[in-house]
């Protein structure tokens, strides 16, 4: 978020190629969807705080590099990174944030 609801750097170079500065500022914060990345087995052990987080839109599991943080490098279709997803996901139920994965593991 910009200024005066977040901290984010005041520098964006391409978003304003065609736009007024301080316009795109103004209305960045409405329109910016922030997505945080489940990518390790503590992200997915803390999930639920994670989605509770204010401002949050949506999550994606990222499987290969979740596989890897679980000890299972290279089998993101192992049945504990299913279990794992699985237990991701079901967080999400009754929240407003979208789920979704970065790649489709062949189970899924």
């Amino acid at each position: 978020m910009y200024p005066p609801r977040g901290i984010r750097g005041c520098g964006p170079r391409r978003p304003v190629w065609f736009r007024d500065f301080t316009d795109y500022v103004t209305k960045a914060n409405e329109e910016i969807v922030i997505v945080a990345q489940m990518e390790t087995k503590e992200a997915a052990e803390n999930i639920k705080e994670i989605i509770s987080v204010k401002g949050l839109d949506a999550t994606i599991i990222g499987p290969a590099d979740l596989s890897a943080s679980l000890g299972l490098l290279g089998h993101p279709e192992s049945p504990k990174v299913y279990e794992v997803i699985e237990k991701v996901l079901a967080a999400h139920e009754r929240t407003n944030i979208i789920p979704g994965i970065a790649s489709t593991p062949k189970k899924c």
